[in-house]
């Protein structure tokens, strides 16, 4: 379907959708009940915002709250159980297909753009299985990262993972990033990044393995002066809600002198 617009029950329109595909059940039209079992999103402009509280919010792009309500609906019914009764308790899958994504970190204090991003959200009876892909423009370069995230309906936790490959966190524009120590590297990055996340948004685990190189570092939390980095390697976990940082391994090599650390950091 192109150009679909979702009315709201005193008339106006919420949002306005330029592609949407939609799947119907065979045994739901039965009964007389229209109910979906997937949605497909094409091409949609998209904001995703962390807010300064760890709360997320997933709305279209210059549309206003109401479209926001409505993808967060689709959200919440994917994470409540499958229910027959119910015309959106059919609905197993979600997709957003090459959106341009704008996301909004309140808590880093920046915002980035991606062109291109698509999203799958798969529902079963345990929980959520998720895929993203999308390319980060950083001032002009781009990043890849794909990420998979799992929620646990019973556990009520999220398990995100992600990998990525040409990341400059220089060119993040954050003011702080989830990696302590990389804010100020201007050095090409390839990796992992796995955590736990509560339902309300709160970090209880974050791990990583970075490898990168060559590139420089400047900035209060690498040094007073620029360095010139050949190669580093990264390897840890910040636990207890982030109040304990375990360091496995913290490898530089500054072209002669190296710089191999490990240790806890509370």
């Amino acid at each position: 379907m192109l150009g679909v617009k979702p009315i709201g029950p005193e008339g106006p329109v919420l949002a306005q959708v330029p592609h949407l595909a939609i799947s119907l059940s065979a045994p739901g039209l039965l009964p007389g009940v229209i109910a979906p079992t997937s949605l497909e999103i094409l091409s949609p402009r998209l904001r995703l915002v962390r807010s300064a509280d760890g709360s997320f919010l997933l709305g279209i792009e210059g549309q206003g709250t109401a479209a926001g309500d409505i993808l967060g609906r689709l959200v919440t019914d994917l994470l409540a159980p499958p229910d027959l009764s119910r015309a959106m308790g059919y609905l197993s899958q979600v997709r957003i297909t090459n959106a341009d994504l704008k996301l909004v970190d309140e808590k880093l204090g920046t915002t980035w753009h991606a062109p291109r991003a698509s999203l799958t959200l798969s529902r079963d009876q345990r929980g959520i299985a998720g895929e993203m892909e999308m390319e980060l423009d950083l001032s002009g370069e781009t990043a890849e990262i794909d990420a998979k995230l799992g929620y646990d309906r019973q556990a009520q936790k999220v398990e995100l993972g992600a990998s990525f490959q040409d990341l400059d966190p220089s060119r993040l524009g954050a003011k702080e990033l989830p990696i302590p120590g990389l804010t100020g590297i201007a050095v090409p990055l390839r990796g992992t990044l796995t955590s736990t996340v509560d339902i309300d948004g709160n970090v209880l685990i974050l791990a990583s393995g970075v490898t990168g190189g060559p590139g420089g570092g400047a900035g209060a939390d690498v040094s007073p002066g620029p360095l010139a980095v050949q190669w580093l390697e990264l390897r840890g976990r910040a636990e207890g809600g982030l109040n304990r940082l375990v360091v496995d391994q913290a490898f530089v090599d500054l072209g002669g002198p190296t710089v191999d650390l490990n240790g806890q950091v509370y």
